[in-house]
Order: structure tokens, then sequence, then C-alpha cells
């Protein structure tokens, strides 16, 4: 069995995630545009600089959690998945189905918050997921969100330290696998391309796609589908 890990924004989707629930909460009447939208592209742009402030973009996301109450978000968030298969991109649904079906253990690795991220795992098919964790009021599932971390953020180097927790809690470990890949748009998310064997950038900001060059990885554009029988040769 080998191991596949996916980015989720601009990787899987070729967008925002996070926006994207924003601005279903907004075609709903439950938020107004200026709430979040130019915040979202600030912060957008820092991400792109690679000048991103973690602390003040979770502070920032996670307070349209804490808004509304747990159950009202849960009953929200079924009527947006049911929104999401015709927004799934086909190269994407190809490549995750070529991995499932040569018997790879998938996982989506995403920054984004894991109440907006379950939804696209689910939209995909995936069981697996390793995201950036809201702290609750409470450990029940009706808890409601505080607007703060529980712990620290999937993002950086904490992908690889997050999926390694993922892996240990079921008993796995990196060298469990013959092959690792990684699928990112992403330069932010060098520490975890670096660490498996199988790197992959997809559609890639242009310090990912310069590197990519330098270094011989494989280079997919969302736009086209994907045909994971290449680069597994």
């Amino acid at each position: 069995m080998n191991l596949a890990l996916f980015d989720l924004d601009h990787t899987l989707i070729p967008f925002d995630s996070g926006y994207s629930w924003l601005t279903w909460l907004k075609d709903a009447g439950r938020l107004a545009e200026e709430d979040y939208a130019p915040q979202s592209l600030a912060f957008a742009r820092a991400y792109l600089g690679g000048q991103l402030d973690t602390d003040a973009f979770y502070g920032f996301t996670l307070s349209f959690l804490a808004r509304f109450r747990r159950r009202d978000l849960e009953t929200w968030r079924e009527d947006f998945i049911a929104t999401l298969p015709a927004r799934l991109p086909k190269g994407s649904i190809d490549l995750l189905s070529q991995h499932q079906e040569a018997g790879d253990l998938c996982c989506i690795v995403t920054a984004t918050h894991d109440f907006v991220a379950t939804a696209y795992a689910r939209a995909f098919g995936l069981d697996h997921l390793v995201a950036t964790r809201p702290a609750t009021t409470g450990p029940g599932a009706d808890a409601d969100y505080t607007g703060r971390l529980a712990g620290p953020p999937c993002f950086g180097a904490g992908k690889v330290e997050q999926t390694a927790t993922w892996l240990g809690a079921r008993d796995l470990k990196w060298t469990s696998f013959k092959r690792t890949w990684f699928y990112s748009d992403s330069i932010n998310d060098l520490p975890l391309l670096d660490h498996v064997s199988h790197p992959v950038a997809v559609s890639p900001d242009a310090p990912l796609r310069q590197l990519a060059g330098e270094r011989g990885w494989p280079v997919l554009e969302t736009a086209h589908p994907h045909d994971l029988r290449a680069l597994r040769s």
C-alpha cells in the first residue's frame, strides 16, 4: 500500500474552500459580502507573497464559526455539501480514483479548518482528512465553536507533523509505505513536498513552479485531466 496526500485549495479544487463557504453563507442571507471579502482578499495576497500572519488569518476565519450555533452550522453545511459535486474538477476526481483503485491510502491535508474541509472530503468521497482544528466550548458534538484554534494550524511544517500524528493513530508511520505522494499548488507546502518520495506540483504558484522545474518534479495543471500512470513511471 502506498500513501497519497492532497492539498485542497487550488489543488483538488481550483478555488479557495473557505471563501466558497463564506460566499455560500452570504448567498443564503447569513453574511454580508463586506463582512469577509476585503479581508479575505488581503489574506490571499499575503499568502501568495509568503507573508501570511497565521494568527490573524485563523482568528478571522474561525470568527465566522463562532458567530453561529453549532447545530445551525451543521444543518447549513449539509445544504452546502449538496452544491459541491458540480464544482469538483473531473481531473481531480479521476486522479483520486486512480489512487484508490491502486489501493493507495488517500488523505486530504489542508490548512483549511476542518469544519469546511470535511464538506469537501465528503464531496470527494474521501474518509481521511488532516486539517486545522477549531476549538469548541466542550467535547460534545453540539458544542459551539469558540473562534480559536485547538492546537497548532495544519500549515507549513505543521502538515508534516500532523500527518505523522494521523498515521500514528492508525499504527502507521512514514516508513510503512514504499511510495508517498503529495500534490500541492503552493511553495508554502514545501516541508511536506520535501518529505514525500513523490512530490507533485499542481497548477503551482511561481516559486513552486520554478522549484519543480529545477528538481524535475512533475507538474499538473487543473485545467487538464490527470493521468497517474504517467507519474508512476
